[in-house]
């Protein structure tokens, strides 16, 4: 059996915010293409499913025009595969399912281009949510589910936890939305911003930097809601912690509500992500979140899942 284990601008999240109803969703002409891993599923695990991020930065036809989604080539499958591979080895800790759909996201120069963006988007979403619909109808089989994702992997969590069910929902332990904050435009009743470590059907969201001047409104847009993934708190409390042998400090800063990060090393660790266009300043930890706090994210998931 198959198995599973950025960025975006504030007015592609206010075009889709109108989410319909699981029921109108169509389902999947065929069955979707999920990253394989080598563990067996368990009836009785928590299901992990999680979104890449976005991975390419321009895409084009045979003709050479311009396309907004990828279109899940060998070689681009085989691109977020890897970030599938990282995510399932960082985050997921033994005792969960981990279910990761290869979809057809928007590009990188779809995603910063204020006239293709929505159409992109809407692409990208209509497909996660026909994924989502398939892997509720045909792999869940009723067990807790917690959601997750990357960046726009991120926002695609946004709109799968806007079209639940209040059944599914009651199953949902969790949801992470790793670098892309909330934003009421895209709130729905089942979004709730989480408030503690243990808190149960809550959505996690945080984005990291050096400076506020250093923010990226793609991820960024204004959220008045961050949690940091260390403390687990919401107000600008610190945090110590260590990050490939890098000893850090941060805090939310409660007037931008993104987290500040002081003491990292940006020439041995830089942030801007190879083969895409630099849409972000130098300092922005966007790239790292994932890593950064992956051991306290992966303990967090197994606290929600289980405890």
């Amino acid at each position: 059996m198959k198995k599973t284990f950025l960025a975006l601008m504030t007015v592609a999240a206010i075009a889709l915010t109108g989410c319909k109803d699981k029921n109108e969703e169509p389902a999947p002409t065929t069955a979707p293409e999920w990253f394989e891993t080598a563990t067996p599923v368990n009836p009785n695990y928590v299901d992990v499913i999680y979104f890449a991020g976005t991975e390419l930065d321009y895409e084009y036809d045979k003709d050479g025009n311009e396309l907004t989604n990828i279109t899940l080539t060998a070689a681009q499958k085989a691109k977020i595969g890897r970030e599938y591979q990282e995510a399932f080895e960082l985050l997921c800790p033994d005792s969960v399912n981990f279910f990761a759909p290869y979809y057809h996201q928007a590009t990188m120069h779809a995603e910063t281009t204020t006239s293709t963006i929505p159409a992109a988007l809407s692409t990208a979403r209509k497909d996660v949510l026909e994924i989502f619909r398939y892997y509720m109808d045909h792999l869940n089989n009723g067990r807790p589910f917690i959601l997750g994702g990357f960046s726009q992997g991120a926002m695609m969590v946004n709109f799968i936890i806007n079209s639940l069910s209040d059944e599914e929902y009651s199953r949902m332990k969790a949801a992470y939305m790793i670098g892309f904050g909330l934003q009421d435009a895209i709130h729905g009743k089942h979004v709730i911003p989480a408030t503690g470590e243990f808190d149960k059907g809550v959505t996690i969201s945080f984005n990291s930097v050096a400076t506020n001047d250093d923010i990226w409104t793609g991820t960024y847009a204004g959220t008045p809601y961050c949690i940091n993934p260390v403390n687990w708190k919401t107000d600008n409390t610190s945090a110590e912690f260590v990050y490939d042998g890098m000893k850090l400090t941060n805090h939310i800063d409660t007037t931008t509500y993104v987290i500040h990060v002081e003491g990292f090393d940006f020439v041995t660790h830089p942030s801007i992500l190879p083969g895409c266009t630099p849409h972000w300043t130098e300092h922005n930890l966007h790239v790292h979140e994932v890593r950064m706090y992956a051991p306290y994210l992966r303990r967090n998931i197994k606290d929600r899942a289980y405890r």
